[in-house]
């Protein structure tokens, strides 16, 4: 885990227990530095170690991990718009 000040990026109130915490969750090759270079994907979250508002992943996961037993049906649509000239 590593910690930064989350007020000077919008993710924490300024003054007293603004530390945000990152905690990895995820790596995968840099498609764009190739190599050995990583993307690292991250949750936020606050000093009480709740996820910070912008942390929409670890909501995510939580639908996801309810209904990961589903089997899931997918459809694709498509929508026109007819206009008279």
């Amino acid at each position: 885990m590593w910690n930064f000040d989350g007020s000077s990026t919008g993710q924490a109130r300024s003054g007293q227990d603004s530390d945000t915490y990152l905690k990895p969750v995820a790596h995968y090759p840099d498609p764009f530095l190739g190599g050995h270079n990583k993307l690292v994907m991250c949750e936020t979250f606050d000093n009480a170690m709740k996820p910070t508002g912008t942390n929409h992943r670890n909501k995510c996961n939580e639908i996801m991990e309810k209904c990961k037993d589903e089997k899931i049906w997918l459809g694709m649509e498509q929508e026109y718009l007819l206009l008279d000239r």
